[in-house]
């Protein structure tokens, strides 16, 4: 059965995205979506991966991308990019610590927070 956007999870297609494809294979994900890879936001890898997720999400293509992804990584298993209902969580922990294994929850906030550490460094 083809997953609908509202089954994909999109933090873990960006993580996955991000981890197993390289630029030139990004690009060429890209060409196959017929997405132009010049067109996505400047910025890192992982910033254009973002922004493909970010505008499938937008134009309602999120299952075509899922698709391309599992068609170039059939390694990845379909069920571990959908969500399940039962076990949505809330990013917050209350007084728990995150952890590295909580990186899903603040996926796509590489370039803030480096534009932030830029603006807080001291001027040379």
């Amino acid at each position: 059965m083809p997953a609908t956007a509202v089954h994909i999870d999109t933090q873990k297609l960006f993580i996955a995205i991000r981890d197993a494809f390289d630029e030139s294979e990004l690009r060429a994900l890209c060409y196959e979506l017929r997405i132009g890879y010049e067109g996505l936001p400047p910025g890192s890898k992982p910033d254009k991966a973002l922004s493909l997720v970010q505008r499938c999400e937008r134009e309602r293509h999120l299952p075509e991308l899922l698709e391309a992804v599992l068609r170039e990584r059939p390694h990845i298993p379909r069920h571990s990019l959908i969500r399940d209902g039962r076990t949505d969580q809330s990013p917050f922990k209350g007084l728990l610590a995150f952890q590295e294994e909580d990186e899903a929850i603040f996926y796509g906030h590489e370039s803030l927070t480096t534009d932030l550490l830029h603006r807080l460094s001291p001027s040379s």
